[in-house]
């Protein structure tokens, strides 16, 4: 039973104390009334419950052993040993006060609930209106916390939370400069490390020590604020107050935001060296220049692309110019690339998330490098168990809910839940991770969490803040190293 559901049936039943309140309190965990051996008790001022009911109902192993008296319970890495009637408790090699010892009542063992609870890293809170702990189970094992050398987007230190089993080994600026951040990471095909940066693509070593520096050469494409008039558009960019137009001119994406959005809205576009204005429209692709006169066009049937306000999965997301004048646009599932004269030279499909544009023919993509020969991207380098993989699945109905995906059969083999009603920042899970040799599981959110899992679901450790930070770029070095990339530091994982 739900603890909502329970709410609402004393709710309607009118009755001014909880259906089970002759029996004494009850305990929640991830918002489900935990239906427990025996009634959890008040000893002393604290509450106590039957060992295995909270120990088993955070996924964690436990025994008694009456001869000596003594409670084990495991986690993961973490083991909690206690004596019955003794106040203290041994966490790991650590000794740990109690307020209240665990008790033999009614042939029960009894511990308390919020010394478990805390002593597992878990969130623990009583509802006093309704008698109930409520147990929050997200970051269970995650006992210790280790604040890192990178700040948030609120100037605050990111947090390493694990269980004992991983620890910093390096960390470096890599040569960045003041105001520089990193955007993608990759092996490269040197053995080194390639970052693209807000300014420039460099190479690091192992240590992260710079090696090399080169210019991007590149245009990114930006957003620009679309309104209607009586002709057709006009349009600013998003950080000046100036307006062009555009005439006789329909913008798919326009019409899309404009069905749930008021006037104006944003348009992916692209500005390149020429000055002109590259934005997808009704017909295909197309350049105008500042009068608002369309100077060319690649139509749908040649980029392959067929979009109407109502369907967006041929919308270009993404335009990138490169120093030969090459346009890149990338869609939900396909990458095409225009040359200096706007005929495509390359059109394939792609599971890529969010390829990074380099020079050279080069792209960087989930910590892999591809290079652009004979008409397609091939393979040049990845990290030392591979390219990233979408094992990790956002529930379709759930974006709380993840699903590990197993690539032959499509079964779920595991699901995970951010079940913290109060930990919303890092639920939306991009669909970059990867799985070493050990199989350990590595997943970033969009919002720059950090989460790793063993090959069972469990959750091992986290990397994150109290606020919003910026997306963390991970790529494993080995089965017991990995390297993450954030804002302007790079920093290096012992992981076992």
């Amino acid at each position: 039973m739900t603890l909502g559901l329970l709410m609402c049936i004393i709710l309607l039943s009118g009755a001014a104390t909880p259906i089970y309140a002759q029996t004494g309190y009850g305990l929640s965990i991830d918002g489900d009334l935990i239906m427990t051996e025996a009634a959890p008790i008040n000893h002393q001022g604290s509450i106590l419950v039957p060992m295995r009911d909270i120990f088993e109902g955070l996924g964690a192993q436990v025994a008694y052993d009456a001869g000596t008296r003594q409670i084990t319970g495991q986690y993961g890495k973490v083991k909690i040993v206690m004596k019955l009637g003794a106040k203290e408790a041994d966490r790991n090699g650590e000794t740990l006060a109690m307020q209240q010892p665990p008790v033999l009542m009614d042939d029960h063992v009894y511990v308390p609930v919020r010394f478990i609870g805390e002593a597992l890293g878990v969130k623990v809170s009583y509802n006093s209106q309704y008698r109930i702990v409520e147990v929050f189970s997200e970051n269970v094992g995650l006992i210790y916390q280790e604040q890192l050398p990178v700040r948030d987007s609120k100037d605050k230190p990111l947090t390493l939370h694990h269980q004992g089993n991983v620890r910093l080994l390096w960390s470096q600026s890599a040569g960045l400069r003041a105001g520089e951040y990193v955007v993608a990471a990759s092996v490269g095909n040197d053995g080194n490390i390639w970052l693209k940066t807000t300014d420039d693509l460099l190479v690091v070593d192992a240590e992260g020590k710079l090696q090399q520096r080169a210019p991007l050469k590149l245009t990114d494409s930006t957003y620009i604020m679309a309104s209607m008039s009586g002709t057709g558009y006009t349009y600013s960019y998003l950080e000046g107050t100036k307006t062009f137009p555009l005439k006789d001119v329909e913008l798919p994406m326009a019409d899309w935001f404009l069905k749930t959005a008021y006037d104006p809205v944003p348009v992916m576009a692209l500005r390149d060296v020429n000055g002109q204005l590259i934005v997808q429209t009704d017909e295909g692709v197309a350049g105008f220049d500042e009068t608002g006169r369309q100077v060319w066009t690649v139509g749908q049937e040649e980029l392959g692309l067929f979009t109407s306000k109502d369907d967006i999965a041929d919308f270009i997301w993404s335009m990138v110019a490169d120093g030969k004048e090459r346009l890149y646009l990338l869609t939900e599932g396909r990458m095409l690339v225009l040359d200096d004269h706007r005929q495509v030279i390359n059109r394939e499909d792609t599971q890529w998330y969010y390829p990074e544009v380099l020079p050279d023919d080069m792209l960087m993509d989930r910590g892999s490098l591809y290079k652009l020969e004979d008409g397609s991207y091939r393979l040049v380098a990845s990290p030392p168990t591979g390219p990233a993989t979408d094992m990790l699945s956002i529930d379709k109905e759930d974006w709380h809910q993840l699903h590990r995906v197993d690539p032959l059969t499509g079964q779920i083999r595991w699901s995970y839940r951010l079940k913290s009603p109060n930990y919303t920042s890092g639920s939306l899970i991009s669909a970059l991770s990867f799985e070493d040799d050990a199989d350990h599981l590595y997943a970033t959110t969009n919002s720059g969490y950090l989460y790793g899992f063993d090959g069972d679901g469990k959750l091992r450790f986290t990397i994150d803040s109290p606020y919003e930070a910026d997306k963390m770029n991970v790529v494993p070095l080995s089965s017991t190293t990995f390297l993450v990339a954030v804002r302007d530091v790079l920093m290096c994982f012992e992981y076992n």
